[in-house]
């Protein structure tokens, strides 16, 4: 489904979890547009982590229990992308 921070798809997750469905996030970080790479907030939590803005809304939707398949044709954000599994952030942020 659709899902990133700004349609985050909540009724519908909710509904696919309480009948075993698991959720892929499609469009994790937004379509290919920087709106959603430049929100002041995500930016904020991004360089207190000291990650990308992309690598906290992936880990995001893993604290949600979303699967994320973020698509890339660069060797170096294919590294950038296995290294979000080592990073937490606060459940509250």
């Amino acid at each position: 489904i659709e899902c990133n921070p700004y349609i985050t798809q909540e009724k519908l997750v909710d509904f696919c979890r309480t009948r075993g469905i698991e959720v892929v996030a499609y469009s994790p970080i937004g379509r290919g547009d920087s709106e959603l790479l430049n929100e002041p907030t995500l930016v904020e939590m991004a360089n207190k982590y000291n990650k990308s803005v992309a690598q906290v809304i992936m880990r995001w939707h893993i604290q949600r229990n979303i699967t994320v398949i973020p698509k890339t044709t660069r060797k170096e954000r294919l590294i950038e992308n296995n290294l979000n599994s080592i990073f937490k952030n606060n459940k509250k942020e």
